[in-house]
Order: structure tokens, then sequence, then C-alpha cells
């Protein structure tokens, strides 16, 4: 390297070495809590603090690093403008992966200024660490949190061989997405499962939102739904929780063997008129194209024709008269034995209209 290169890069050197020895600069790292059960989720925010004192405008973070938690990214950058200062957010969710003690390791950031004659110096800033404890929870819980469980049908009355749909509801706070579906099974019904529906938003440092997943049953005798049941561990209480439904009793009516011939029969009746019905309008749509078509004076029927064959029906309907015999003679040919007879229709126009 050149001594003059050299020279260069130590001006350029002495120009930005006041930026970062002046500028008060804060990078700090914050948990919502330092203390959480297993399941848990954290919210981690980075909050990097600048003086405008020379206006550092290039930030720089790529993604946070931490091998013992899962991460989902919760917000995206947030820039403020402060007096004196500006202020860059960044907020995660973590996730532990096991029950321990964890360091949250220090978090890099890089920030530079403005360019000074196409040249740019990047500063690293580090974070301070946290370290959080991670407790289990009891009796191979999975579940934490805080709920409350409703069940509910559309119908308590129904018909032989009619449906009821089953609603099963669990709302509150804590890893709704580590339910697992309920299992439902009636000895003498035929029930039909669908897959749950989840919704949750991260509110106060938690999740909250609901578990909803819904059955559909056919029953030709009545039945109960016994009180479904859900336990979990209550974060707040320090306890493990059990919470039930109410049982739903579901009355099936009977039918009787007459008033079934004559559900049936009715049902038959319909049909048969429903049929009848569109057959009769498709007659009479066609009835009055036809009389439409035939209505048609003949110069208008053959300017419309678009072929040979659609030429030939039309003249065919006149072939008593004589006046066309050659004319047919020639589409026939022409239609069935792959003649090329050449077919003038403003001759035969010019014939139609000045007869």
């Amino acid at each position: 390297m050149t001594i003059k290169k050299l020279g260069k890069r130590f001006i350029y050197f002495i120009l930005l070495l006041p930026i970062f020895l002046f500028s008060n600069i804060e990078f700090t790292q914050k948990v919502s809590k330092k203390s959480a059960f297993i399941n848990e989720t954290i919210k981690v925010t980075l909050l990097l603090k600048i003086d405008d004192y020379h206006n550092i405008e290039q930030v720089f973070f790529e993604d946070y690093e931490t091998e013992d938690f899962w991460i989902t990214k919760h917000e995206d950058k947030i820039v403020k403008k402060e007096e004196g200062f500006t202020t860059y957010k960044y907020s995660f969710l973590i996730d532990a992966k096991a029950v321990g003690q964890f360091k949250l390791p220090k978090q890099l950031i890089e920030i530079s200024n403005n360019e000074i004659r196409n040249y740019r110096r990047w500063q690293k800033v580090y974070s301070n660490e946290e370290i959080i404890n991670i407790n289990p929870l009891v009796e191979n819980l999975s579940i934490q949190g805080d709920y409350k469980l409703k069940t509910s049908v559309n119908k308590t009355s129904i018909n032989e061989n009619d449906s009821v749909k089953l609603k099963i509801e669990l709302t509150g706070s804590g890893n709704l997405k580590d339910i697992k579906p309920f299992e439902f099974k009636l000895p003498k019904q035929i029930v039909y499962d669908d897959k749950p529906i989840l919704t949750q938003e991260f509110i106060d440092n938690k999740y909250k939102g609901s578990f909803t997943q819904e059955f559909l049953i056919i029953s030709n005798d009545s039945f109960t739904i016994k009180p479904f049941e859900f336990t979990y561990f209550n974060i707040d209480k320090k306890r493990i929780e059990k919470i039930k439904s109410e049982p739903i009793f579901v009355e099936v009516k009977k039918t009787s063997k007459a008033n079934l011939d004559e559900y049936w029969l009715k049902y038959i009746f319909l049909i048969i008129g429903l049929i009848t019905g569109v057959i009769a309008v498709l007659v009479y749509l066609k009835y009055k194209e036809l009389k439409r078509i035939n209505q048609k004076p003949l110069a208008v029927k053959i300017r419309d024709s678009k072929n040979d064959k659609e030429l030939y029906k039309v003249l065919v309907a006149y072939s008593n008269s004589y006046e066309f015999d050659e004319v047919i003679k020639k589409l026939e040919e022409n239609i069935y034995a792959e003649g090329k007879n050449k077919i003038k229709k403003r001759d035969l126009l010019k014939y139609v209209i000045n007869k």
C-alpha cells in the first residue's frame, strides 16, 4: 500500500473518529420477565438510542441470535425521533427449548454516519446480556395459562337422520398453539370432526385468543354429550386447574312409518312436478324458436345460412315448387358426394326478391 493511500485513510479516520468518541450511543436488551415456565412466551426488546450530534443514519441489524430459544419476529423496526436523539426499536418473541437457566447473549448492531468522500466507517455496538430461568410445569403438563371452556350445539331437538353441530371453544391466554384437538365419539351416532381453528394475538406480554373445534353428529336416537374436560397449569396461581363443560342432551324425534311414507310421497310428487315443468318450458321455447324461424322471409333465411347444410335445409322446405331443384341437387352433391359445386347465394337472393 502506498504512503499516499495510507495518508488518505489516516485523514478519514481522524475525521470520523470524533463521531464515535463524542456521540452518545446506547444499545440495550430487555426481557418481559427473567423467570418463566416452559412453553411461556417471553418478549425481548432491543433498543438503540443515538444522539444527533453527527447525524448517524446507517443502522444495520440482521437477526436476533440465541441457540436456547425458538425466535419469532414480533414487530417491524420502529424508528422515532426525539429531542436530541433517534431511537431504533426491535421486538422478538422467544420460547425456551428446555428447562434450566439460560443466557441471552450480547446482540450486535452496526452503525455509521453519512459518507465523506465515498468513505464510510462502520462501528460495532454490543448490547448487554440477560439471564433467564425456565421452570418446568408439573405432572408432565404441556399447556399453561388461564382458560375458559364452553360447549354448545345449534339444535337440541332434531328428526331422525338429521344432524347436530357441536362446538367446543377454549378462550383465554397461554400457549394456545400447543393445544391438541379434542377426541369425541358416540356409540350409536355418526360423528365427523373439523380441524380446529386457532386465533391468537400477543397482548400485554402474553398470547390471548381462542381455540375452536366443531363436530357434526348424525343420529337416529336421542343422546347425551358428556362434559368435556381440560387440564392446564395456571401460571398466575401456580397450580393445576381442571375445567369442565356442561352435559348436553339432544332429543331425536321418531318418525312413524305412515308419516315417513307420506314424507317421501311429497318429495316424489314434487320431483315429478319439477321435471314436468322443465320439459314443458323447454318444449314451449323450442316451439317459439321454430315458429320465429319459419316466419322469416325466404330471402332472410337464405342470407342467414352459414354453409351448404343450412342452405339445403332452407331450400328443401320449398322443394314442392320445383324452383330450386337444380340448386338442391348441387347442394346434395356437395354434402353427400364431396362435390365442389359453387352455390351463389347472391343469385338466389336476386331471384327470390324479384319473384
